[in-house]
């Protein structure tokens, strides 16, 4: 009886060693994908333990301050896309600034934002990261670390800025310290997940360079260290940090954003009532028919905004052959002379 117990527990051990999670580019989240999350400016909870086998619960003590979303799309699908040629994805948040990503099977990371940041009025400004930030590597398991160094710039120009020099470049240094040294179920007003937590540590370094007829000038440099705490799930109803818990050096906590819903499909519909597509669902075709506006083609996109098909349109009724593309849902584009797109929507085959 004796053996049989420990043998039991020996067992339940090893099965509570395996319960960690791992998680992959899968479980982070695609083009069009939209996700919303809540702010707490003012926590007053404290910072989490860490380990093995945790229990967080912050499903209560949070206070919804403020709400901030992110739309994901294709990255050649926003105005300043063609400036980020390396991105697999990009995101609009609510304000309108543009966001440019890569996610493989080594790792999620940020390679640049582009938007009128300093409300200038004069364009968007392209701040570009080379080498990329790493937000996160895959696998990522527990007791897993690593130390990466990324670099970002951007310039303005000095008559823009009313300052007498010929442009301003702000440069930004980072390198950040990760380790992913919890695991655990976590609960938030969303819902409860298996999670692991990653134990991050940035030290960036701001620099102001001026330029005039061709002379560099370091203006001012500064530098800060960041600490926070970020929660992923491998849970289909996350794909993206279910929590995130910035503190200060002591471990009191200042800021925490988490998840406020499972990500929601984002089309970006544009409707023309001079255009229409019949039937949809298609099984083998479908036919395009428009009236007064001049449709010259027709894209379809899969859900992750990958290109599946690219047609020319020559009639105002015209037939597109889709025997070759899988039983799924799709989202079409259809394109006007001048590269405009007049309409977008979803398409179902079902074959």
């Amino acid at each position: 009886m004796k053996r049989t117990l420990l043998l039991a527990s020996a067992l339940f051990s090893i099965g509570a060693a395996q319960s960690q999670i791992t998680i992959t580019e899968a479980n982070i989240v695609s083009a069009l994908d939209v996700i919303t999350q809540s702010n707490d400016t003012l926590p007053t909870i404290g910072a989490p333990s860490g380990g093995e086998n945790q229990t967080w619960d912050y499903s209560t003590g949070l206070v919804a301050h403020e709400e901030t979303s992110m739309s994901f799309t294709n990255p050649d699908w926003l105005a300043n896309g063609s400036y980020f040629p390396s991105a697999t994805m990009g995101a609009v948040d609510q304000d309108g600034f543009e966001m440019f990503f890569t996610k493989n099977a080594t790792e999620f990371s940020i390679v640049g934002f582009a938007g009128d940041f300093l409300g200038l009025g004069t364009g968007d400004v392209q701040l570009q990261s080379n080498p990329a930030e790493i937000l996160l590597q895959f696998p990522a398991n527990y007791n897993d670390s690593y130390t990466t160094s990324s670099s970002s710039s951007f310039m303005l120009l000095g008559a823009d800025l009313g300052v007498p020099v010929d442009s301003i470049v702000v440069k930004t240094y980072t390198t950040k310290t990760v380790l992913i040294d919890a695991w655990g179920s976590i609960s938030t007003p969303y819902g409860t997940f298996d999670a692991l937590r990653v134990n991050e540590m940035s030290v960036e370094t701001d620099s102001t360079w001026t330029y005039l007829f061709g002379l560099e000038t370091l203006f001012d440099n500064n530098e800060s260290t960041n600490y926070s705490y970020i929660f992923y799930s491998d849970d289909a109803s996350t794909k993206f940090p279910v929590l995130e818990m910035s503190h200060d050096n002591a471990g009191s906590v200042y800021n925490v954003s988490w998840l406020k819903g499972a990500p929601a499909l984002s089309i970006d519909e544009l409707s023309s009532t001079n255009t229409s597509i019949f039937p949809n669902p298609a099984i083998n075709s479908f036919n395009v028919d428009f009236k007064d506006q001049e449709i010259t083609e027709i894209e379809i996109y899969q859900m992750d905004g990958s290109l599946v098909l690219n047609q020319e349109i020559n009639a105002q009724t015209t037939l597109v052959d889709v025997s070759r593309i899988k039983s799924g849902v799709y989202i079409y584009k259809l394109i006007d002379v001048n590269q405009n797109v007049i309409t977008t929507d979803k398409l179902v085959i079902n074959k």
